[in-house]
């Protein structure tokens, strides 16, 4: 997983240093809170960490490049769909500079568009093919573990900029609703559906009781 690596300095001069350092900068603007840099490196040590004994976590180049890519422009409450949709644009731009226009990085021009498809996938958090699951389930895997959720929960809001704490425990509570509303299961990797699943599904009900 050579772009991982680079980005968590496992590989230190790979080839695609410059371009995950450039989108990393992107993840580093000041009003970011819970969409910024740790965001993107959790889910590439996630991935790392498991890919050894979990073969659906051993990403292919397309869903490291989503998973870097995937929410490179983050503009809080925009519409549905809006963030992901201009990620895709922009992650088509860089990819096209002249800063990047020389061979190395041929391969992930080779792979921009199916890189997209799971990109917007992560609109609904419903995959929509097979690279897409391991996507979808890193991007969730906080809502298992209860210290990390009241912890993203605090940033989400910080970043929101909606400083009325009922206001934003309604919005929170409705979009986890719709999240698990209308399916069996939130994950969808044998992994994730073994050990997130029970405790997920547990700390939403709670969130959305109360």
């Amino acid at each position: 997983m050579e772009l991982f690596r680079s980005i968590a300095s496992i590989d230190q001069g790979s080839r695609f240093e410059p371009f995950a350092r450039t989108v990393l900068g992107y993840y580093a603007e000041p009003h970011r809170d819970y969409h910024g840099v740790s965001h993107i490196k959790q889910g590439v040590h996630l991935a790392l960490g498991l890919a050894d004994s979990q073969e659906e976590f051993d990403l292919t180049l397309t869903q490291q490049l989503a998973w870097l890519c995937h929410d490179i422009v983050y503009v809080p409450q925009a519409p549905k769909g809006t963030n992901e949709n201009l990620s895709c644009l922009l992650m088509k731009l860089l990819l096209g500079n002249e800063a990047f226009a020389y061979p190395d990085f041929d391969d992930l021009r080779d792979v921009q568009e199916s890189a997209c498809d799971i990109i917007k996938a992560t609109i609904d958090h419903i995959p929509t093919s097979y690279q897409s699951r391991a996507v979808i389930d890193m991007d969730l895997a906080g809502l298992s573990d209860l210290n990390k959720f009241q912890r993203n929960t605090k940033q989400i809001q910080h970043e929101s900029g909606i400083k009325d704490s009922l206001k934003f425990l309604e919005g929170q509570a409705k979009f986890l609703s719709n999240l698990v509303s209308g399916r069996e299961t939130l994950y969808c990797t044998r992994y994730a559906l073994s050990c997130w699943e029970k405790p997920a599904q547990q700390i939403i009900s709670d969130y959305t009781l109360r």
